[in-house]
């Protein structure tokens, strides 16, 4: 899909798109060899890095194609996931392997960041469509004019529900004077399914990660893996007593990388998370 506004061109893709039968979701368009697989993407959002290479390869590949069917090869080029404090999203890691990958096959590509001030308590998977565009515009984000200005724009995010995240990101360089604005979504689901029932989108992160023993499973794969903020918002919002046993089957390093994520994005400061909060401390300091 291509759109105009003024003399800027927008560009909207997405590597799968899906629909939902029976409680399944199912890809009705791929834009990759690789099926797609409900389980390997809710992993991912967790922190699968060996999922993130593969989707971002894919990714990218689809993006080389359109760059050149538009004669944009010669151009700079900018990549930015949606925006994030200092502990990574999902989306920043698919940005990170699609930036690589362009600037391998001989693009003029660099990274981007739409810097987030504030973090908000609770699950965004879980808002409706309403909820999601309050909390996008109550936060604090920023951008550095000079990281875009002249460059072909392209913001990576992982889903598309309502299209709230997307729409709040690219205000912040409307004033800015890009070549173009591409999305790319690595899953889209169908636009009336997502607007009359936001919350599977929950039910999609959740697929294969129902309990800290799952997030435990994943975080021991050791260098294939990623602390985001999806995997610490999950152990904040876990019950207390399973997260004093998470705590005990954790190694050490593993449970000081999150008592510090977890102080880096602010959430130390946040009551609801307070009791669980105390335990990962105490952890972390033996």
């Amino acid at each position: 899909m291509n759109t105009h506004a003024g003399q800027r061109v927008h560009h909207a893709m997405a590597l799968y798109e899906l629909s939902v039968s029976d409680g399944k979701f199912e890809a009705t368009v791929a834009g990759s060899h690789f099926p797609f697989n409900a389980s390997h993407y809710s992993e991912f959002k967790y922190g699968r890095r060996d999922i993130a290479n593969e989707y971002g390869r894919s990714i990218a590949i689809m993006l080389i194609e359109h760059f050149l069917s538009h004669d944009y090869q010669q151009d700079p080029i900018v990549v930015i996931g949606t925006p994030y404090k200092r502990v990574p999203n999902a989306a920043r890691m698919l940005s990170i392997v699609v930036e690589r990958h362009l600037r391998i096959n001989g693009f003029d590509s660099s990274h981007g960041t739409i810097y987030q001030h504030r973090l908000a308590e609770g699950d965004y998977g879980r808002l409706p469509a309403a909820a999601r565009d309050q909390r996008n515009r109550s936060k604090k984000r920023y951008v550095d004019p000079d990281d875009f200005v002249g460059r072909h724009v392209v913001l990576i995010d992982d889903v598309r529900i309502t299209g709230s995240i997307e729409r709040s990101t690219l205000a912040h360089l409307e004033d800015v004077d890009v070549l173009s604005t591409t999305v790319v979504n690595l899953v889209r689901l169908d636009p009336e399914t997502a607007l009359r029932e936001p919350e599977l989108e929950d039910k999609l992160n959740h697929y294969s990660v129902k309990g800290l023993n799952d997030l435990m499973r994943l975080m021991n794969r050791r260098n294939r893996y990623t602390l985001t903020t999806r995997a610490v918002k999950f152990v904040l919002q876990s019950d207390p007593d399973s997260v004093q046993r998470f705590l005990i089957r954790l190694g050490t390093i593993r449970i000081t990388e999150l008592y510090e994520a977890i102080v880096d994005e602010g959430y130390d400061l946040m009551p609801a998370y307070d009791q669980v909060f105390r335990l990962i401390r105490k952890a972390a300091s033996r």
